[in-house]
């Protein structure tokens, strides 16, 4: 039996998180079950199943257009829409007319990403009246704002960075994964505290990788606060899926119950169709796949997207540069995961012949620091050579690797404490030779994003992190409130 062809075949298959099989920084641990809260509603006039907001930004004011969808079971069961403004003051409140209702904001108080502006939120409330009693809402809390990726065909190639508010932005941040190999221990309050070390490192934006699970609504709705922009990736990741039959149908599912959840949060700056899918797309696959991933990735999401959330930028891959497999890490195109640097194992120098329009994926690993290193070792198991140590060292080579870059930049450390620290110089001076060139390249929009790999570990482990599984800063992430 060809065990990785059918594990290949399932994975394709299988809604489940890419990185529960295993990655190059997390352990195999499949879950089973249901591991967010669940309930059971119960309605006895009628309920409100959707409420869509669009913006219309003309002449200093917000025209906003709000659908509901709803069903009744009693007569004479009535809808409206109430509009509130950020200090809580009614805007509007009217019926909807066969639930649709259009309203104009005047002098509106805009959204902005952080260090541009502030983040307020009206509240779009949709209620279902019976017998002058409401019997259903749902509320929004949303931003007025436009948020969009601009592209335009330049004497580099095509521009790719983002705008607020007809305002480029130079989006600064880093891949956000699952916070824990068990899904199930996901905290609001340590999702809360992750985010606050991205604040306080000057991050403006967070791309939610692919391989893991779509986030909390606690964690968009701290985004929506604070001002972190989103780059949101769907849950597709480095594996091409079987787009037909009963798979399609429910991948189309996911893809509009996503959307139609994430819609309203003004952190959302983008919804992208998968994560290196498109680099996976090998030139000696079957041409059914090929076929299948540009039904799917450019055709059918990106018409489901804009549908449900016109608002919202689609880009069908990360990276990704004219689509269709064509010239995918064309630096001059789109977005660039640049990892010559690291697997190519290049100098840091390397980044300085760069010049990616929006480099949304490039790192070098580090250790933790000895802390976290304690709590899973004991005094002899720390060598990175021994059973314990490689046991939390996932990439194949990670400690070749980075030995050979220490080797480059340092002596040789004196011990394990001193080798361990050197890890993460290594991985702070990497990133910024990167980050600092391609921010002195803004000029023009040359360069107009960095998104390093990774914020954060699941596990305590050698990785791309520049945030250990316990919230502790590694060097780089100290680094980057200087060279963000």
């Amino acid at each position: 039996m060809d065990l990785d062809r059918h594990l290949f075949q399932a994975k394709m298959q299988m809604r489940k998180a890419a990185c529960m099989f295993g990655w190059d920084w997390g352990p195999e641990l499949a879950d089973m079950g249901i591991w967010r809260p669940i309930c059971l509603k119960g309605y006895r006039a009628g309920r409100i199943q959707e409420l869509q907001i669009r913006q219309n930004h003309r002449f200093g004011k917000v025209e906003l257009v709000c659908d509901i969808e709803w069903e009744t079971f009693l007569p004479d069961t009535k809808c409206g829409i109430s509009i509130y403004s950020p200090e809580g003051e009614v805007l509007c409140e009217e019926a909807a007319v066969d639930g649709h209702l259009t309203c104009m904001i005047e002098n509106p108080r805009l959204w902005w990403c952080i260090n541009y502006g502030e983040q307020p939120r009206y509240i779009v409330c949709a209620k279902l009246w019976h017998e002058n009693e409401i019997v259903h809402m749902l509320e929004k809390k949303i931003g007025l704002r436009t948020l969009t990726v601009k592209q335009e065909k330049d004497c580099f190639g095509e521009t790719f960075h983002f705008v607020i508010n007809d305002v480029e932005v130079f989006a600064k941040g880093a891949d956000y994964i699952p916070e824990d190999s068990l899904f199930g221990r996901i905290r609001e309050e340590k999702s809360r505290q992750l985010i606050d070390s991205c604040i306080k490192a000057n991050f403006n934006m967070i791309r939610i990788w692919g391989g893991g699970v779509y986030p909390a609504e606690a964690f968009l709705d701290y985004c929506d606060q604070t001002g972190i922009m989103v780059w949101q990736d769907f849950m597709f990741a480095n594996i091409v899926t079987i787009w037909e039959g009963d798979e399609r149908a429910n991948m189309e599912a996911e893809v509009v119950q996503l959307t139609r959840r994430l819609q309203h949060h003004p952190c959302i700056a983008l919804l992208c169709g998968n994560n290196e899918t498109e680099l996976m797309v090998w030139d000696t696959m079957e041409q059914k796949y090929k076929d299948m991933y540009v039904q799917q990735f450019e055709v059918d999401m990106k018409a489901l997207v804009s549908k449900e959330a016109p608002d919202i930028f689609y880009w069908p891959s990360s990276p990704s540069s004219s689509g269709s497999m064509q010239d995918v890490e064309n630096m001059d195109i789109g977005d660039t995961h640049d990892w010559n640097v690291w697997h190519g194992q290049k100098p840091f120098t390397y980044f300085r012949t760069t010049f990616p329009r929006f480099n949304s994926e490039f790192g070098l690993q580090s250790f933790p620091c000895m802390k976290t290193i304690e709590s899973f070792t004991l005094p002899e198991d720390r060598n990175i050579f021994s059973y314990v140590m490689e046991g939390h060292q996932k990439s194949k080579n990670g400690n070749e690797v980075i030995n050979a870059y220490i080797a480059q930049y340092f002596k040789f450390p004196k011990d394990f404490a001193s080798f361990v620290y050197l890890s993460q110089m290594i991985q702070l001076e990497g990133i910024r030779y990167g980050v600092e060139h391609w921010r002195r390249n803004r000029n023009d929009c040359r360069c107009m994003g960095a998104l390093f790999w990774q914020i954060n570990d699941c596990w305590p482990v050698a990785s791309w992190a520049s945030i250990d599984c316990f919230g502790r800063w590694k060097a780089l992430q100290y680094g980057a409130k200087r060279f963000f």
